[in-house]
C-alpha cells in the first residue's frame, strides 16, 4: 500500500539526478511525490517526461522546494546539485529543518569536517532536533575508495596500512566529469584552473578522512598528517570520448593522490587515474594487516550507474539511521533491495 511506502523528492535533475530518479520510480517500495530544479526548460514539465521514461510520473517538476515540503510528508529527499558542501549547504539545511532526511551526492559531504567543520557541526545540530539523517555518497567518494575498504577491513586485526587505486578511462563519463578533469584543455589552463581549486575530482580527501576515522587508524598510529597531490594527464596520442577529441599534448584527465602519515611512515594512500583513454580500468584496495587482503574489481565499477544505484538503495537506510549529520561508516552496509 502507498502509504507504507518511503515518499521520496528527487532534488537536482543533471545527468546523475535523473538517472537516480528513474530508479527510484522503479522501485516498489519508494513513491516519488516531487522534483525540484532551477532549470526553466524543465520547471512544470512531468518528471518520467523529463527522465525519458515512456510515460508520465504524475509529478511535475518545480522550482519551490520550500513550498514543494511544506505541503507534503516527504520521508527523504534524493539530493543531486553538487560537489561543494558550503554551495550546497543552505538547501540541505532547509530540507533537514523541515524534519526530510537527505541522501546527497554532494562529495565535500562524505566527510565534510574536512572542508568546513563549523557548517558540519551545525547541520549535525540542526538535522538531530528536526529528527532528520544527511548523509552523502556516490560510488567515489561513497563506496570505491573508502566505504569498501573499512567494509574488507573488518576481516582484519592490527590493520597497518589500507592503500586503495582507482583507474578510470573517462571516456565513459558523463560531459560534466570530463570538463571536471579538464579533459580537452591546454596544461597550462589546467594550472591556472589548478591554482584557483576549479578542477579536479571532488571528495578524495575526504574518503581518506573517512577511512582513518573508520577504522581507528588515526587512534591506533596517532595524529595523521592529510595531503593530496594534482597533476595533469597529458595525451600522447589523439584519443575521443563522445564527441570530444583530445589531440596529443593536451590534458587528458588527471592523476590525483591523497596520502595519509602518522609518525612519519605512510598509512593511508588513495590513487586516482581519471583520463580518456586509460587503459586496464580496475578499482583495488590493498590493506597491510593479519591477514593481508588485496582486492581488485577488473573493468572498475561504472561512475555514473553505480553512483544512482547507491543514492536509490541508501534512502531506506538513511531514513532509518540515528537522526543528524552521519557518514557511510555510520550507516549498514549498502546493499540492493528491490
Amino acid at each position: 500500500m502507498d502509504k507504507d511506502k518511503l515518499t521520496v523528492v528527487c532534488y537536482g535533475l543533471g545527468p546523475i539526478g535523473r538517472a537516480a530518479a528513474r530508479l527510484a520510480l522503479s522501485r516498489k517500495r519508494l513513491k516519488v511525490v516531487g522534483a525540484v530544479d532551477v532549470d526553466p526548460e524543465i520547471v512544470g514539465r512531468d518528471l518520467g517526461l523529463v527522465c525519458g521514461l515512456p510515460s508520465p510520473a504524475l509529478v511535475d517538476v518545480t522550482d519551490d522546494p520550500v513550498r514543494l515540503l511544506a505541503g507534503k510528508r516527504v520521508d527523504v529527499v534524493l539530493h543531486a546539485t553538487g560537489s561543494r558542501f558550503a554551495k550546497v549547504y543552505d538547501q540541505l539545511a532547509e530540507i533537514a529543518g523541515n524534519g526530510a532526511s537527505v541522501v546527497s551526492s554532494c562529495e565535500e559531504l562524505l566527510f565534510p569536517w574536512i572542508s568546513d567543520a563549523e557548517k558540519a557541526e551545525s547541520l549535525d545540530k540542526l538535522a538531530a532536533s528536526a529528527g532528520a539523517v544527511v548523509v552523502g555518497t556516490g560510488v567515489n567518494p561513497g563506496f570505491v575508495l573508502d566505504t569498501l575498504a573499512i567494509c574488507l577491513s573488518g576481516a582484519c586485526d592490527g590493520v597497518r596500512r589500507i592503500e586503495g587505486h582507482r583507474v578510470v578511462d573517462a571516456a565513459t563519463r558523463r560531459a560534466p566529469l570530463l570538463a571536471k578533469i579538464g579533459a580537452g584543455i591546454e596544461v597550462a589552463e589546467f594550472q591556472r584552473l589548478k591554482e584557483e581549486r576549479r578542477i579536479g575530482h571532488v571528495g578524495l580527501i575526504e574518503s581518506l578522512a573517512l577511512v582513518a576515522d573508520a577504522t581507528g587508524i588515526a587512534r591506533t598510529r596517532g595524529p595523521i598528517d592529510f595531503q593530496e597531490t594534482l597533476e595533469p594527464v597529458v595525451a600522447r596520442t589523439r584519443v575521443q570520448a563522445a564527441d570530444l577529441v583530445v589531440e596529443p599534448g593536451r590534458v587528458a584527465g588527471v592523476h590525483q593522490i591523497a596520502m595519509g602519515s602518522a609518525g612519519g611512515a605512510e598509512v593511508l594512500r588513495l590513487d586516482l587515474a581519471m583520463f580518456v583513454g586509460a587503459e586496464d580500468p580496475h578499482d583495488e584496495i590493498r590493506i597491510d594487516a593479519v591477514p593481508p587482503i588485496h582486492a581488485r574489481i577488473h573493468g572498475g565499477v561504472a561512475g555514473d550507474q553505480a553512483t544512482a544505484a547507491i543514492l536509490v538503495n541508501l534512502l531506506p537506510l538513511a531514513r532509518a539511521a540515528r537522526p543528524g549529520l552521519r557518514t557511510m561508516a555510520d550507516l549498514p552496509v549498502p546493499r540492493y533491495t528491490g
